[in-house]
């Protein structure tokens, strides 16, 4: 696992990218990027309950008068 050929994990990346002039000082990009991952080791506890894996929390905004209604919202993750 920690040497020889082939075993080590690695990635690799590649992007293609185009970008086009519509009018004067408007442009558009498109890209498109792929990564690939070979020879990660992965641990995989089946006996888990992935239901039960994720705790819920809540966050309070802080009110401001600068910002617009959305201040003081509580937000539930």
């Amino acid at each position: 696992m920690l040497s020889g050929w082939g075993k080590r994990p690695g990635d690799y990346q590649w992007t293609a990218m185009v970008q086009q002039e519509i009018m004067p000082r408007v442009s558009a990009e498109v890209s498109y990027t792929r990564r690939n991952f070979f020879n990660f080791t992965v641990t995989d506890d089946l006996s888990r309950d992935a239901a039960a894996a994720w705790d819920s929390y809540t966050i309070t905004a802080p009110a401001d008068s600068r910002l617009p209604t959305a201040a003081g919202i509580r937000s539930r993750c």
